[in-house]
């Protein structure tokens, strides 16, 4: 499987929809979710490396600069 880097793509696809949004936890919430479902589409069997496909997903979304919108 070809690595993602989850926290940077999330955090990216967060500051993208929150410009356009007026409920900016709703919509990382969202990107949040899908952002998971992707990476883990062919899961079948959660395995120890797949959490930190999770947790980059997560800080990828907490992780915003109020400098970066």
């Amino acid at each position: 499987m070809e690595y993602l880097n989850v926290n940077q793509l999330t955090k990216e696809m967060v500051v993208a929809r929150l410009s356009e949004l007026t409920d900016p936890v709703d919509a990382a919430v969202e990107i949040l979710e899908k952002t998971v479902i992707v990476a883990l589409k062919d899961v079948e069997t959660l395995k120890q490396g797949h959490r930190q496909t999770v947790i980059g997903a997560c800080e990828g979304t907490l992780t915003l600069d109020a400098n970066e919108n």
